[in-house]
């Protein structure tokens, strides 16, 4: 959700499992800023890893009594939030950034989605021109492999419009 909202920075948090989601005492963070072109598979990736090592450090410590867990207050606890396959599709009203943001940060699932002629065409990736404008480079349309932009141009007739 980082990529999605926009954020600089996200991070990993190593806390203790309790009853809530995300709601046990911290043992320890570390933050991390996100890269401009960074997608949700490849900061996951980095984040799997930068926990990894954070955990293997932190262990000896935990062990030996060394670390204070720190408890949670609510209003920081982040939780998680479950994806529904509506979230990907496209409205027609999302600025240019916020576009190539769900594209980014939404592949591969849910998805980013526009309906044309009863069938769903999906961004899979884009970038921002210099004027911050929407450069769509690949496409999956419903029931095809996916596709650079321009080879989706050769059999169809309209570009796709999207972004302000």
């Amino acid at each position: 959700m980082a990529i999605l909202n926009g954020d600089k920075t996200t991070g990993v948090s190593i806390i203790k499992i309790n009853q809530g989601v995300d709601t046990g005492d911290v043992l320890a963070q570390i933050e991390t800023k996100i890269r401009s072109r960074e997608t949700a598979i490849s900061l996951k990736k980095r984040l799997a890893e930068i926990g990894a090592d954070l955990l293997a450090e932190l262990i000896p410590y935990y062990i030996a009594g060394e670390i204070s867990p720190i408890k949670q207050k609510d209003d920081f606890s982040s939780g998680t939030i479950k994806l529904s396959k509506d979230q990907g599709k496209l409205s027609g009203r999302e600025s240019s950034i916020v576009i190539d943001r769900m594209v980014r940060a939404l592949n591969p699932w849910p998805g980013v989605y526009l309906v044309k002629d009863n069938k769903r065409i999906y961004l899979t990736k884009s970038h921002l021109d210099k004027n911050r404008k929407l450069v769509i480079d690949k496409v999956k349309p419903e029931g095809k492999k996916e596709m650079n932009y321009q080879d989706y141009l050769r059999g169809n007739k309209e570009e796709l419009t999207l972004g302000e």
